[in-house]
């Protein structure tokens, strides 16, 4: 969704579909930026206020991510960004133009997946097992970081090749 932020006249305006992101029904609502902020999730106000403060404060664009409570109480996750406009006259900032995406299924995808990650490779730490594949085209093999702690290599000084494999067999 799109908004428009009115810094002199205090007036927000929203596209239907950052209504809907609210779970808010637009033809219903007016929002102010007290009520959509009332919205925000606890522990990301500090954060929303200080990267809005920064970018009026340097003139400068902004893009940060944040939480929200939407109305039916679910928890979403939202991608803003957006930009100061400045008057010629005064270099002063008088509007705030941005996008709102609403990216909470992405986000909980990609902190699911680092999640399964960290567990994969505690479960492989505990039970002192490694993963190797070897990909014979282009002869490039890669192993787990538990396999090089296996072998007693470290893998940012050491990059494995057949070749050191083979070596590596008593």
């Amino acid at each position: 969704g799109n908004y428009t932020w009115d810094l002199v006249n205090k007036k927000l305006v929203w596209t239907e579909e950052l209504y809907r992101i609210y779970g808010l029904d637009p033809a219903a609502e007016e929002i102010s930026n007290e009520e959509a902020g009332a919205y925000n999730h606890p522990d990301d106000i500090v954060h929303i206020r200080s990267q809005i403060r920064q970018a009026i404060a340097q003139l400068d664009s902004f893009d940060f991510y944040y939480r929200i409570i939407s109305k039916d109480g679910k928890e979403k996750i939202l991608h803003a960004r957006g930009e100061i406009l400045v008057d010629s006259k005064d270099n002063k900032p008088y509007k705030i133009v941005g996008t709102v995406q609403d990216v909470t299924e992405k986000q909980t995808l990609i902190r699911n997946l680092k999640r399964n990650e960290q567990l994969y490779k505690q479960a492989q730490a505990l039970a002192h097992l490694g993963n190797w594949s070897w990909h014979i085209q282009t002869n490039q093999i890669e192993w787990t970081d538990e396999l090089y702690r296996i072998y007693g290599l470290d893998p940012a000084v050491e990059p494995i090749s057949y070749s050191k494999y083979l070596s590596l067999i008593h």
